[in-house]
């Protein structure tokens, strides 16, 4: 039976640049400090200008733990 909750997904889209990539840390520290578990409560995905999502590997994420 699955329950329902409530999770977030977290794009990083600029993995590759200086400041957002501060600004990521930073909102990670608050998400952990506000219980959310990364793989329970938070998922998040990454993409760099050499790297771009995978929409793939975003659709097994959610098969996988959402379905």
């Amino acid at each position: 039976m699955k329950h329902n909750r409530i999770v977030y997904l977290e794009h990083c889209e600029v993995m590759d640049e200086p400041e957002y990539l501060k600004r990521f840390i930073s909102k990670m520290m608050l998400y952990q400090i506000n219980g959310l578990e990364q793989g329970k409560s938070l998922f998040v995905t990454y993409e760099s200008s050499q790297m771009p999502l995978n929409t793939q590997d975003l659709r097994n994420l959610i098969i996988s733990n959402f379905m």
